[in-house]
C-alpha cells in the first residue's frame, strides 16, 4: 500500500531514515564511495526538508519511499528509496508510478551516482534522459535525468454533476474516486489544514452532529457565519447547512478504491445555482491536488469555464 507521509512528524522521519541509510549504503558500494549525503542525513534535516513523501507499506512495515519537490510544472525527485530486504519486488517502479500517475507535470528530474549501474538501467527503462554529468568530488559523479511528460486531465475525470428533480426541490451529485485510503481522504476533508487548502472558506469548529462549520467570508471584513452539522458518522459522513439548503459528503470504499459523493440539496433553482455548482466542481479539483499534496491557488479562469457548462446544465430544468 502507498500512502502519503508527512514528513515533519519524528516518527515518519524516523521510519524514512531507517529505509534510507541501509539503501545507500548499497549505492555507495556499488558506486566505491560513501561520500554520499544521504548517507549523513538525520532525522532532524529529514523533518525539514520540505519534500513530499509517499511510503509503501507492506503488512504495516514502511519497505520503500518517494520524495519530490513540485514547483510549477516541475517534479524533482529527491529520493527514490527501498531497503535491501525489499529489492527485487518491484517496489521503486511502483512508488515511480505512483507520483507519475498521481501529479500533473511537464519536466520530471531525478539523479544517481554515475557508477550506480542498476539505477541508471532503471531510469532509462522509465523514459528518462541523460541530461548532464556532474562532479562532485574525485570519487561520486552525478548522472542527471529528465524526462518530459503532461498527463493530460479528461475533462471525464471531473465530470459534471448529476443534477435531479426531487419533491422538495432538487440534487446535485459529485462523484470521485481516488487510490489512497479511507483515512487519507477523510483527513483531507476534514482536517482544517488541508480543507483550507481545497475550501478556502470552511473552519470545521466541532466536528459532530450538531457541531459548528464556520464560513468565512474572506473579503478582509473577517466577518463569518456558523452553520450547523446535521449528520455526522466518523470517516464515512459530513453533512451541513448550506444556504436553504445542505451540502453532504458521503465517503466509502469500493474495489480497493475510495469513493466520495458530494450531494447538494437546493430548494429552488436561482442565477447563483450554477456558479455554486461550478465552485463544488473546482473545490474538487483542488480536494485531489491537495490529497496528492499540492496546495493550489484557486483557478478562476477553469471556473469561469465550467460556470458556463452548470449555466446550461441548470437551463435544461427551466
Amino acid at each position: 500500500m502507498i500512502k502519503q507521509m508527512d514528513i515533519s512528524k519524528r516518527v515518519h522521519a524516523e521510519a524514512v531514515l531507517q529505509v534510507q541509510i541501509p539503501s545507500y549504503k548499497v549505492e555507495a558500494q556499488i558506486i566505491g564511495s560513501d561520500d554520499i549525503p544521504p548517507l549523513k542525513d538525520t532525522v532532524e534535516k529529514l523533518q525539514t526538508c520540505g519534500e513530499i513523501f509517499f511510503g509503501y507499506y507492506l503488512n504495516g512495515e514502511l519497505c520503500g519511499a518517494i520524495s519530490y519537490k513540485l514547483e510549477a510544472d516541475e517534479i524533482d525527485i529527491h529520493r527514490l528509496i527501498v531497503h535491501p530486504n525489499h529489492f527485487r519486488k518491484g517496489i521503486a517502479q511502483k512508488l515511480l508510478d505512483f507520483v507519475e500517475s498521481a501529479v500533473e507535470f511537464k519536466k520530471m528530474k531525478v539523479s544517481t551516482g554515475m557508477k550506480n549501474e542498476p539505477a541508471v538501467r532503471f531510469y532509462h527503462k522509465n523514459g528518462f534522459k541523460v541530461v548532464n554529468e556532474v562532479k562532485i568530488n574525485e570519487n561520486l559523479y552525478i548522472t542527471i535525468f529528465e524526462k518530459k511528460h503532461m498527463k493530460q486531465l479528461k475533462r471525464r475525470q471531473f465530470m459534471l454533476a448529476k443534477l435531479e428533480k426531487i419533491q422538495d426541490g432538487y440534487i446535485a451529485e459529485f462523484n470521485r474516486s481516488y487510490n489512497q485510503t479511507i483515512d487519507q481522504v477523510w483527513e483531507t476533508l476534514t482536517e482544517n489544514r488541508k480543507l483550507k487548502g481545497w475550501m478556502s472558506n470552511l473552519q470545521i469548529v466541532e466536528l459532530r452532529k450538531g457541531g459548528t462549520i464556520k464560513f468565512n467570508m474572506n473579503d478582509g471584513t473577517d466577518h463569518s457565519f456558523d452553520m450547523m452539522i446535521i449528520d455526522y458518522a466518523e470517516k464515512s459522513l459530513l453533512q451541513f447547512e448550506w444556504g436553504d439548503g445542505s451540502v453532504r459528503f458521503e465517503v466509502f470504499p469500493k474495489n480497493e478504491v475510495t469513493l466520495l459523493k458530494l450531494k447538494e440539496y437546493i430548494p429552488a433553482l436561482s442565477d447563483h445555482t450554477a456558479k455554486d455548482l461550478a465552485g463544488w466542481h473546482i473545490c474538487l479539483e483542488m480536494f485531489d491536488a491537495v490529497l496528492k499534496g499540492q496546495f493550489p491557488d484557486f483557478p478562476k479562469g477553469e471556473w469561469e469555464s465550467w460556470h458556463k457548462e452548470y449555466k446550461e446544465l441548470i437551463n435544461q430544468f427551466r
